[in-house]
């Protein structure tokens, strides 16, 4: 399950650009990859859930907190619905491997080619990270 998160070194850069979701798992000291708990409604609680991280929850039980650690979905969705950059992956049999597509304010920029989809899509969300690291 943990090919669905983001890497540490992407968590911690999007930590920097104020990424605050709450996300069910972590990095904690060590880079060790850590998923909460599931808690659920047949053992006293009211209704399934897990329990919740951001990168700004309180962190005095959590001392080992490196970084949330949030899913490549919430990350692609964070970075279209707070800062307008939608981030594609797509096949080019031209370029002979996956790409990555930026668009922001309508002006496609096409990367590529990388060998697999996953390191197309990291590749994606670190460019992401340098326009909103980069912006005045």
């Amino acid at each position: 399950m943990k090919h669905l998160f983001v890497p540490l070194r992407i968590a911690s850069m999007i930590k920097e650009i104020d990424f605050n979701e709450q996300c069910i798992a972590e990095y904690v000291k060590g880079g060790i990859f850590k998923i909460h708990e599931q808690n659920h409604a047949d053992s006293g609680y009211e209704e399934d859930y897990f329990n919740t991280y951001s990168n700004q929850s309180p962190n005095f039980y959590l001392p080992n907190f490196t970084a949330a650690a949030p899913t490549y979905e919430q990350v692609l969705e964070w970075f279209r619905d707070v800062h307008k950059i939608h981030i594609s992956i797509n096949w080019s049999k031209r370029e002979g491997g996956y790409c990555y597509n930026i668009i922001q304010l309508n002006e496609p920029n096409l990367i590529g080619p990388l060998t697999t989809y996953r390191n197309a899509l990291n590749e994606g969300i670190i460019h992401a990270y340098k326009i909103v690291k980069n912006k005045p």
